[in-house]
């Protein structure tokens, strides 16, 4: 574990979070569609299985609890079996219920039938109208009764009723008499402006409407560029940032990450990792949740937002509703003698190189023997920015480029030995063929490769040029290699040894 992220968790196990808001019970069934229905011009789905989890407010209090927190959420159900089952799911993830049963209403819950790796529909019920004056009043008293133990407060407001006008005038007396960390979820930000939260999380489309902004049709995912949108919103910061009235928002740009804002002018970029997972639910509410427990242990706004980004990250590789636990943010190294970084604390490393102005440099390879051609090409390479990342071919990978003989040294020995030099930041792995995943996800600002090859040669560069990266193609002095050093040693070892290369060249 990073100890920047180990200080934090540390904290966490220390910190009551009291999260009010909308929570729901989310529902997944899935199975196998493979014929169509005589009734109807509609796929038969033959059910397999049935999943619930804790949704919306609830899975905001699952996720502060499973970071270790003591997490307390107030909230409204009905009575009914979507209730029951809630219940038992917050008991499992140690989460203490201050939720108000009211009769009159149901509960809310979101099932979505999935088949052939597909959301076929999703199906919403439950209550959403304004709860009642009886029940506004219990919640109101529940906020009262838990405001005092708590050291963060989470506001997750769907609009079906929970955050009612006279909750979130019990929420600002509280505040005013003993202000908190306060993070708020919303889509009617403009509503909890008095409150003067800590940190708030509107995504594009939100914030250009809080702005009275027209949305362009081409503005989203398949749209303008993510530089597009976060130039956007940097234009618009100030007034962001007024009409929220918030210290620091977080505006998201969905699968492109989120950008940063603060109540001293500053503007960072977060970045989302790539992933082909599209039913992925509950990221912005991990997000959120981080971001202000992060705060409430005293991270700066912008340690916070790569914590945060990190847990979310986490999050969006896993399918259905999900949360981000304190293991889930333990390298697969930990334990071992392997200096490699997990990649999401890798892309926390980097988000928060990027928050300084730093300037990230890629570039990869196997690099078996280490000689001083590797070290000078690192050395070179380091000097084109400020964060060197060196991603390495796993033991199976360098088999798969090198042949059957090679790696001459195993994974975590090349690790080692690249850890020892002072060019190097931070070293990963990766098992495929090229690093072209890695680069997708890590965005470089440069990546280096030897002059022994072109551009063409390479379809990584491609993907740096795109996200608007440059490519460096550094000197290379011919058979300066690993691989013409291990050729030299098989037929002459002494004159070999005798003649390693000094100069630049590496594979």
């Amino acid at each position: 574990m990073r100890p920047g992220i180990g200080l934090l968790v540390a904290a966490f196990d220390q910190m009551n979070v009291l999260i009010i808001g909308d929570a729901m019970l989310d529902r997944y069934l899935r199975g196998s569609a493979q014929r169509l229905s005589q009734e109807a011009p509609v796929a038969i789905i033959d059910l397999e299985r049935r999943v619930c989890a804790a949704g919306g407010a609830a899975n905001a209090a699952m996720n502060a609890a499973a970071l270790g927190a003591k997490a307390t959420l107030i909230s409204v159900v009905g009575e009914d079996v979507e209730a029951v089952a809630l219940r038992q799911l917050l008991d499992e993830g140690r989460v203490g219920p201050a939720i108000v049963t009211d009769s009159s209403r149901r509960t809310l819950s979101k099932s979505r039938v999935i088949a052939g790796g597909h959301v076929l529909i999703r199906i919403d019920e439950g209550t959403q109208s304004p709860v009642s004056q009886e029940t506004d009043d219990a919640l109101c008293a529940l906020i009262t009764v838990h405001w005092d133990d708590a050291d963060v407060i989470v506001l997750s407001d769907y609009g079906y009723g929970v955050c009612s006008p006279a909750v979130v005038s019990a929420v600002a007396r509280q505040q005013i008499a003993a202000p908190r960390v306060l993070g708020v979820d919303s889509k009617r930000l403009q509503l909890f402006r008095n409150l003067r939260p800590s940190i708030v999380k509107p995504n594009y489309v939100q914030a250009l409407a809080l702005c009275g902004e027209s949305v362009p049709s081409t503005s989203g995912a398949a749209g303008s560029t993510a530089a597009d949108r976060a130039e956007v919103i940097r234009r618009l910061a100030p007034s962001i940032l007024d009409r929220t009235g918030a210290t620091a928002v977080a505006v998201t740009l969905d699968s492109d990450g989120a950008v940063v804002l603060d109540a001293e002018g500053r503007v960072q970029r977060t970045y989302a990792a790539a992933t082909d997972n599209l039913r992925a639910i509950g990221a912005g509410d991990t997000y959120l949740t981080a971001f202000a427990m992060a705060l409430g242990a005293g991270a700066s706004t912008g340690a916070a937002a790569s914590f945060a980004s990190t847990a979310a990250n986490i999050v969006v590789r896993t399918e259905g509703t999900s949360y981000c636990s304190k293991s889930d943010l333990k390298t697969p190294f930990e334990g071992e003698a392997v200096p490699l970084t997990a990649l999401p604390q890798l892309l926390s490393g980097l988000v928060t190189a990027r928050a300084d102005g730093r300037r990230v440099v890629f570039t990869n390879g196997v690099f078996d023997i280490i000689h001083s051609g590797h070290v000078r090409y690192l050395e070179q390479a380091r000097q084109l920015g400020d964060v060197l990342v060196v991603a390495l071919n796993s033991d199976a990978s360098a088999r798969r480029l090198k042949g059957p003989a090679r790696p001459i040294n195993t994974l975590t020995e090349r690790a080692a030995v690249l850890q020892a030099l002072a060019s190097v930041d931070y070293l990963v792995s990766f098992d495929e063929d090229t690093p072209e995943d890695l680069i997708r996800q890590l965005r470089p600002d440069v990546y280096v490769k030897g002059a022994d090859y072109t551009e063409d040669q390479l379809p990584e560069a491609k993907l740096v040029r795109e996200a608007g990266g440059d490519v460096v193609l550094l000197d290379y002095l011919p058979g300066h290699s690993t691989t013409s050093i291990v050729e030299r040693i098989r037929s002459d070892p002494a004159r070999a040894l005798s003649s390693l290369p000094t100069a630049a060249g590496h594979d």
